[in-house]
């Protein structure tokens, strides 16, 4: 028995190049790769063999029946166009990559910047969400307001979502795609903004979701998308305790992530909280710096930079 691992998302078996292309380019439009190696097996499996001109027999790996319907079924790539997505982007609702979290104990100590230097330091391919139902739009911050393409007042007016027509359709910054909110609305109650984290997930290998201080409130079900949650804390008596209570209801995977220059702060507020945290320098001059054009992350020789970065290796390695 194949494991999951050893399965390829979609596999072509036949010696047909125009059905293989046909099947490829509808991939492509969900965003799961497909291929025609011999051997390969797929979760999703097409082959010509035994159906008639312009059709394809459509089946799952037997190892997934408890997820998709057994048997075999006969497609036409003509008129069948809609129901081939359908099962190619079952397959990709269950392949996504890493989803982080980053959020803060208490308002303005830096959550928005924090997320987009990370996914910055992650490189191009990932995906940076505004996921916080208060945000302004943090194409704001990253100076891409003007850019064309998505925001979440659009994907609020689309019925389906298809993964990689979403994400090709998202502004880029820094090789980031970025899916923000803007003057006709932010992230969207319901399942739309659960739908459009998993088209995003489905496509770039590490997305990053700003959450600000919602995650702590009227946002907590977005954290059962993130593999790890960072939160910004204070170093102040008054903020140590307030981010004593977020961890709590934040959860097991949550890693503190505390705004202060000095390492003995960042031991002493790690003793109090009782979890290991990353430390993360005070960029006083940030505001600035954006009023200026300068976007986040920048300053690559500066110790924020530097923290990023460690911070950036510590999700690698988790994924």
């Amino acid at each position: 028995m194949e494991t999951t691992l050893n399965c390829e998302s979609a596999v072509y078996h036949g010696p047909a190049d125009h059905v293989y292309d046909e099947l490829a380019r509808l991939a492509s439009l969900v965003g799961i790769d497909i291929t025609c190696a011999p051997g390969a097996v797929g979760v999703l499996n097409f082959t010509c063999d035994g159906a008639v001109d312009g059709h394809v027999i459509a089946s799952f790996h037997e190892m997934f029946a408890p997820y998709f319907a057994a048997g075999r079924v006969d497609l036409d790539l003509r008129t069948d166009t809609a129901d081939i997505l359908e099962l190619m982007v079952s397959v990709g609702a269950t392949l996504r990559g890493q989803v982080v979290g980053v959020c803060a104990s208490a308002g303005g100590i830096g959550a928005t910047s924090t997320a987009a230097m990370l996914a910055r330091e992650l490189g191009a391919g990932t995906g940076l969400i505004d996921a916080n139902p208060a945000s302004a739009g943090i194409d704001l911050t990253l100076a891409i307001h003007h850019a064309c393409g998505t925001r979440w007042a659009d994907v609020a007016r689309t019925g389906g979502l298809l993964a990689g027509r979403l994400v090709e359709s998202l502004p880029t910054w820094r090789g980031v795609r970025v899916l923000s909110a803007d003057e006709r609305g932010a992230f969207p109650t319901g399942d739309v903004g659960a739908r459009a984290i998993a088209a995003v997930a489905q496509i770039c290998p590490v997305t990053v979701l700003d959450l600000g201080t919602s995650a702590l409130g009227e946002n907590r079900s977005v954290l059962d998308w993130c593999d790890v949650v960072l939160m910004l804390a204070p170093t102040s008596e008054v903020g140590i305790a307030g981010a004593k209570v977020a961890l709590e209801r934040l959860g097991h995977n949550t890693v503190p992530v505390v705004a202060t220059n000095s390492g003995g702060e960042l031991a002493h507020v790690a003793s109090l909280l009782e979890r290991e945290c990353f430390a993360l320098a005070q960029a006083r001059g940030f505001s600035a710096d954006v009023d200026h054009g300068l976007a986040p992350g920048s300053r690559t020789r500066s110790a924020v930079a530097k923290d990023i970065a460690r911070i950036a290796a510590y999700v690698k390695e988790l994924a």
